[in-house]
Formats: C-alpha cells, structure tokens, sequence
C-alpha cells in the first residue's frame, strides 16, 4: 500500500481547490458574457444613425489600402484622430461593406469583453461585490448609447484596451499586496502597448495613468516614486495626443464659436451639473434620450452654484471620514469624477453645441460610481443583517430590471427615424433632433411630414439657416423650385457664407433657368469650401448644358477627387463620355455610379444605352428592365426597353412597353408610331 504523506495530500488539495476556483472563475466569465449579449441582442438589428455616415456608409478612407494609411498618417482625414477605430471599420467595410449588424456586432462583442475585464479588475483588487458591479455596468441602458451607436466603437475599443492595459499593469505590479514590487518589466512594456492603443481609439484614456495612481493610493495609502516614475511616459504620450484632439475637435470638426463661448465660471458650473446629473442618471435611469435639453448657463444664478458645491462637498465628505469608510469609496468617487473630466465642458467638444451631457460620456467613469453604489448597498445589507440568499436575489432582481430596460432601450436606436422620434418625444425643444428626423423623412418620401418638421424648427428659432436650408430641400424635392429658392435665400441672408445653401441655391437656380446666378452661387460655395464635390458636380452638370464640356469635364473630377464616392458625379461624368463615344470610359463610371447608388435609374437607362449601342441586346434589355422597375413613369426608359425587347423578337413584351410609354406621354408621336408599324395600323390614336 502506497503511503501519501501529509504536504503531498494537502498539496493536492490546494491544487484542486485553484482548479475549482479557476473553473467557477470561466463560468462566471462566460455568464457575465452570456448575460450582456442577451439583454444588448436587439442592438445587433439596429441600422445605421447621426454620425454613422462620416464614419462609416460615406467614409471615403475605407474605400482603399490608400484609404487606410490616410488613417494612420494623415490626421484629419477622419473626424478625429483614432486610427485604431478607423482601422476596425476599414477591415469591417472590406469584409462585408456597409452593412450595419457587422459594425454592431463589434460593439457588442467588446462591450460584452469590458464587463469581464473590469469584473477581473475588481476582483484582483478584491473589491467587495465585484461581480454585482461588472454585471450592473455591463447591463446600465446609460452604456446603449455607447453600444448601439456604432460610432461609438470609439468608447468601447477604448476602453478594452484601458482595462486590459491596467490588468496588465497589476501583473506587471501587484499593488493589491503588501511590499510587492515591480515584476517583469516586458509586462510593463505590454501594459504600455495596450495604453496607447487605448488612445489611439480615444483619446479619453489619457485619464488611465492618473487612475493607476489612485490605485496606488487606494491600495498602499500613497503614491510611491517608483509608480510616479512609471507613469510620466504614459503622461507624455496621452498629452499631444490629447491637445491633438482638442485641436482636431476645433478645426476638424467644427466644436467653436458662439455656442462654446464660456467663461472658466460658466465651465465649472457646467462640470458640477453634469456629474450631479450623471449620478443621478446611473441611480435612475429613466428618461434616457439622444439629446438632452440644453440647460441654460448664468453664474448670476445663486441655485446654479448647488451643483458644484454638491460635486465638491462629496468627495471633501469621503476624504474626512476615510478613517471610519476606508479609502476606497473616495477613490471609487474621484475615479468616477477623473474619467468624467475630459467631458465636463473643460474642453470643447462638437456635442455641446446641442447638450452639455450625453450618455457615452460616462461609458466607463459610470463604473466608479457603481461600485460606490454596491458598496453602500452591501455596507446597509450587513446592517440589516440580510443573509446572503436575500442579497443575492435583489442584486439578480435590479439586474434583471436593468437588462430589461436595456433590452428596450436598444430598440430606440433601431434607424434614425426612430432615434430623433424618440429625442423629440422627450426633448420637444430640440432643433436638431427635428433637423435630422426630416433628412430621414425625405429619404423615406414623406415629404409633406418633412416640411412640417422643417416649419416647426423655424417655429422655434426663425434664425436657425440649417433648417431654412433644409426646408428648401425637401420643397425642391417636391419641384416646388420657386418656394425652394425663397428658403435658400432665407438661409444666406442669416449666413452669407453657409456653403450647402449657396450649392442648393445654384442647383434650384439650374432648374430654374436662371443659369448666370446659379453659375454665382455654385462658384461661391466651392470658394467656402474647395472640397465641396455637390458643387463641384453642380458646376459641371451647368457648364454641361451650356456646352462647355471640357469645363464641365474638369468640375466632374474635382468633384470625385473630393469625394471617390459621389454616385452622382460618376453617373455625369458616364453621361459626358457617352455622348463623347467614349464607350470604355463611359462604361466604367456608369457601373461605379451603379455599384455606388444601385437606384440611380438614369444610370441604369444610359447604361442600357451604352449597351444597345454596342448591340449588346440582353444586357440592354436588364438595364432599361432595372430603370422602369426604378421609375415606372418614366417613359423614355418604357421606350428604350420596347426597343430591345423587339431586337429580342419578343413582341408582345414591347407592345405592352410601346402602350404604357404612350400613356404616360401621349404628345410623342413615336410610340404611337411604333405600335401602328409592330399592329400592322390597328393601335389606338
């Protein structure tokens, strides 16, 4: 009989009891994942909304292997600096092109990925009820926005990698026990990679090295020298980065002006509402909305200053008790207030034009908060005495509570129709909200819904020339061109230099025969902006019907040096070289026009043309069949496909197409003509 001694038994022991630990540790991994994709699943269905077009759908660097070294080195040819961002959307727009569940499907799988690195986070760190924080983080319906959004990807690839750079920074140096010190300094190196990853995908990391410091605190009661030391790189990388995007926020996407006009005191009374309203939002999440109302800011106003006082009260109240709570809800509360601080109104950013606060602003600060929230939770429980079941069950129960109004928050974001239905809904006074809904409501056709929409933004502020500007849109998409101009020109009297008016004012102009001002207004738009391809093509489609085709030739390439994308400059630049016979030229823009809008029914009937040309019958026949399917009133195109349709011996088919195309337009001899030749005298005058 084999004797086992006592070390080797309680060796073995130990070794199996890591092994179940490690195995529990999976399972809940897998569950904390399993629960976040459930609640998250109607995100994955959502379409494409505000923002998502820059990024994505019209993003002309996702077009090419040029496209994506633009990315990484040419600041400014995207909206902000995040190349590592871009680089997910290029590879995802390469796989499957614009299809918005892929795009959703990222965000979800790292947001999912967050809640077990932060749920390891804590757990290292033995916060008390780590699992509850990460599970209610995971399931917050504040963190939809940062989900379902899909420019938000930004928020969520950002914060993996600061998660997993601060994982990394705890195996490199664990704090968490006492008198150990630094370890492997390629885990350093690692943590290091991950952090300027996580800039590189936000720029909102640069807060990390400061909340590794506060760990430090948090941990040992102080700072050390070694851990300052270690963290001045990573203050050295985050601060040109950081001035880069507040830079590019300026300049790049337009964040100044009058709406960003504060004053240091307006900007505190600013931060301290906004961190009362965060709190409050992650305590009680109801009333969620897109747009939140924009609050009125006058430092003259005694009740405005409650809020700051209040945001400085908490922490100085936590900081004096330390002795009796610990250091970890100060910590907990100044980590919610340092991850917050980038977003605060310190620093402009392009939202504020609209609402000082948004719910992706606190996409990862929210966790601070949380976890205070637990542990106040936890502290009143073993008060209360509760045992651990009933614990158990409420922190299940406001989980489910949260997931569910998760779940029903995700579908808010749907399309952008139902987004800004949503925002107006709770946020009546919201212009833009109302601006946007109605660009959506022109794609759909609603048009009498979008000029209602348009004339109530007018109703709230007669002054706003986007909307007068918009409104003259969806009129000239009603061919009330006359009524059209009267809004262009309301637009440039409010703001002369408002490139988009004076483009859509030269176009109504072009429609309306009045070509020597639509030719004024087409060249003053390009001079605004040089890079403008709507009027670049404009200008070529005018100087095309004057004759100047060269001209006209040279504005087409302008147009798609500015945008490779623009469905409408290759469609009239196909056009040109097909009246110039110039068949191979002609062919390839018609197609890329084709690839670009399928929709584009005069694409379709040129290329047709191109084809019938080229007695190239069946292919003839696809196109013009495509051009009547898209514009079944059109009855050149009914022409056109009665006419290879005879090439083709069928008959019958271009009889029925000869019929329709003489009642849709009885004052053209031809059809008419051609159905007495095909019926031997016997068609109906």
């Amino acid at each position: 009989m084999k004797i086992v001694s006592k070390s080797r038994r309680l060796a073995a022991a130990r070794a199996q009891e890591a092994s179940q630990r490690r195995r529990r540790a999976w399972l809940a991994g897998l569950g904390l994942l399993a629960i976040t994709c459930l609640f998250y699943l109607p995100a994955v269905s959502d379409g494409f909304i505000w923002d998502d077009d820059f990024h994505v759908t019209h993003n002309p660097q996702l077009e090419s292997l040029a496209g994506l070294g633009r990315i990484w080195l040419k600041p400014g040819a995207t909206p902000q600096y995040y190349p590592l961002v871009h680089t997910v959307f290029w590879i995802g727009y390469r796989i499957w092109g614009p299809w918005a569940p892929g795009f959703h499907l990222i965000n979800l799988a790292l947001h999912a990925a967050n809640a077990v690195w932060l749920w390891r986070l804590l757990r290292r760190l033995a916060v008390p009820g780590a699992y509850w924080i990460a599970a209610l983080w995971a399931l917050h319906p504040l963190n939809v926005e940062s989900v379902a959004w899909i420019t938000e990807c930004k928020n969520v690839l950002s914060t993996f990698f600061y998660l997993a750079a601060a994982n990394m920074y705890l195996r490199f140096w664990a704090i968490d026990q006492p008198g150990a010190l630094p370890g492997r300094w390629r885990d350093y190196a690692w943590a290091t990679l991950l952090f300027v990853c996580a800039l590189l995908s936000k720029t909102v990391a640069c807060t990390l090295p400061a909340a590794i410091l506060l760990l430090h605190y948090w941990q040992r009661g102080r700072i050390e020298r070694r851990a300052l030391a270690l963290m001045l790189p990573w203050f050295a990388v985050a601060l040109p980065l950081g001035l880069l995007t507040v830079a590019l926020e300026r300049d790049n996407v337009g964040a100044t002006g009058p709406q960003w006009a504060f004053s240091p005191l307006d900007r505190v009374l600013i931060a301290g509402r906004a961190i009362c309203f965060y709190a409050g939002k992650l305590l009680w999440p109801t009333r969620l909305t897109f747009i939140y109302p924009r609050w009125t800011i006058d430092a003259g106003q005694a009740w405005q200053w409650a809020f700051p006082l209040v945001a400085a009260a908490a922490p100085l109240m936590l900081w004096l008790g330390r002795g009796r709570w610990g250091r970890g809800p100060l910590c907990a509360l100044l980590f919610f207030y340092g991850t917050l601080a980038p977003a605060l109104g310190f620093f402009n950013v392009y939202p504020m034009r609209y609402a000082f606060v948004a719910d992706h602003f606190q996409y990862l600060a929210g966790a601070g908060w949380l976890a205070l929230l637990v542990a106040v939770a936890l502290s009143a429980a073993r008060r209360l005495k509760l045992a651990r079941a009933p614990r158990v069950g409420l922190a299940a129960a406001v989980c489910l509570v949260l997931g569910v109004a998760t779940w029903n928050r995700a579908t808010v974001y749907r399309d952008g129709t139902s987004i800004w239905w949503d925002t107006i809904a709770k946020n009546p006074a919201a212009n833009m909200a109302y601006g946007n809904l109605a660009k959506y409501l022109v794609l759909d056709g609603k048009l009498d819904q979008t000029e209602r929409v348009y004339r109530k933004v007018l109703e709230l502020n007669p002054l706003d020339a986007e909307a007068h500007n918009n409104l003259g849109f969806a009129l000239e998409s009603r061919g009330e061109f006359k009524e059209s101009i009267e809004q262009y020109r309301a637009a440039l009297r409010i703001s002369p230099n408002y490139p988009e008016a004076q483009c859509n004012l030269g176009f109504a102009l072009i429609r309306e025969g009045d070509r020597s001002e639509a030719e004024r207004h087409l060249r003053r738009a390009i001079e605004l902006k040089p890079k403008y391809a709507d009027a670049h093509n404009n200008l070529g489609m005018l100087l095309a019907y004057e004759g100047n085709l060269e001209a006209a030739l040279s504005e087409y390439h302008a147009a798609l040096h500015a945008d490779p994308a623009h469905a409408g400059a290759h469609f009239n630049l196909g056009t040109l070289l097909l009246g110039q016979r110039q068949s191979a030229g002609a062919q390839r823009e018609l197609l890329e026009a084709i690839r670009l809008n399928p929709k584009l029914a005069e694409a379709h009937n040129n290329l047709g043309s191109l084809w019938l040309s080229q007695r190239r019958w069946a292919a003839a026949r696809d196109e013009f069949s495509r051009a009547v399917a898209l514009t079944p009133r059109d009855a050149a195109a009914r022409q056109n496909l009665a006419t290879v349709l005879e090439q083709l011996g069928d008959l019958p088919a271009a009889i029925e197409q000869w019929r329709e195309a003489q009642r849709l337009n009885p004052a053209d001899p031809r059809p008419r003509q051609n159905l007495q030749r095909l019926l031997g005298g016997k068609a109906r005058p």
